[in-house]
């Protein structure tokens, strides 16, 4: 028998979304979600911030992104063993050799060239955050929400179980009750998102499975 009582979960779950509504009139929201035991909640507002700041970002790298004139210290150490490797193997002679490299230096700057080909590369294929299918990717997934965590399951001070060896069993106890949860929210959509500014195609999610 599942221990969750999956009533007073519910209620209390319900009464944050209803605070949190109050604070967020304005927004139009088109999923929910449990991640982990934490409420999670995206509005297309906050959802095309998220991506104008990534592609921000994007944009701000790719203008500091001046060809690298040198490599850090811990890079060239990781390099000095890799070279120390290559001049003892016939694999990696051969590819020394391919590449008319006769010395350390000339493989340090061998993998510096590499880098800014990669780097230049990666650049000039554009910003992927105007791409379609890379903001359909973000726009469900929940690590890049901006209301991820919100509000909390309250399990009366129950810990969320790990799927260890020894837990397996109370992790699917777990995970049932969280399907079962979440049918209970989809049964009572039109309740418990009241208050919210619901979206027509809004969606009730655990992790990467709609219900």
């Amino acid at each position: 028998m599942n221990k969750y009582n999956i009533k007073k979960v519910f209620e209390n779950a319900v009464k944050q979304i209803n605070e949190f509504a109050k604070h967020h009139k304005e927004e139009h929201f088109y999923a929910f979600a449990i991640d982990s035991g934490m409420l999670c909640l995206s509005s297309e507002e906050g959802f095309h911030k998220i991506v104008e700041k990534y592609s921000r970002n994007w944009q701000e790298s790719k203008e500091k992104a001046i060809l690298r004139e040198d490599l850090l210290d811990d890079e060239i150490e990781i390099i000095k063993e890799e070279y120390k490797f290559c001049r003892k193997s016939v694999n990696g002679k051969e590819h020394l050799d391919s590449n008319k490299i006769t010395n350390l230096e000339e493989y340090i700057n061998y993998w510096l060239k590499i880098e800014n080909e990669v780097r230049a590369d990666n650049f000039n294929k554009g910003n992927p955050y105007i791409e379609e299918e890379r903001i359909t990717a973000i726009k469900y997934k929940t690590g890049d929400w901006p209301y991820q965590g919100f509000g909390n399951l309250n399990f009366e001070n129950d810990e969320i179980p790990y799927e260890t060896e020894e837990e397996t069993t109370q992790y699917q106890e777990y995970d049932e009750f969280i399907n079962n949860l979440l049918e209970l929210f989809g049964k009572n959509k039109d309740i418990v998102f009241s208050q919210l500014n619901c979206t027509p195609d809004f969606k009730i999610i655990k992790t990467r499975h709609d219900y």
